[in-house]
């Protein structure tokens, strides 16, 4: 699994992976970067709507106000 992922994000461009004796030296790009910025920039919209729809109908708890 591991191989199939750090192909992956080779390909795409998102890291660069060394492979020696002892394991991996994975350095993640500029590219991967972007790419991480916009996926946590997408989920905390998805997941601050969901709440918001969610609590429409049920009352807050204390932690979220």
């Amino acid at each position: 699994m591991t191989e199939k992922v750090l192909e992956y994000l080779v390909g795409e461009g998102f890291a660069v992976a060394h492979r020696d004796e002892r394991g991996y030296d994975i350095r993640i790009t500029r590219r991967g970067v972007e790419h991480l910025r916009d996926y946590h920039r997408l989920y905390r919209e998805l997941y601050a709507r969901e709440l918001s729809e969610h609590y429409r109908y049920v009352r807050s708890t204390e932690w979220i106000a």
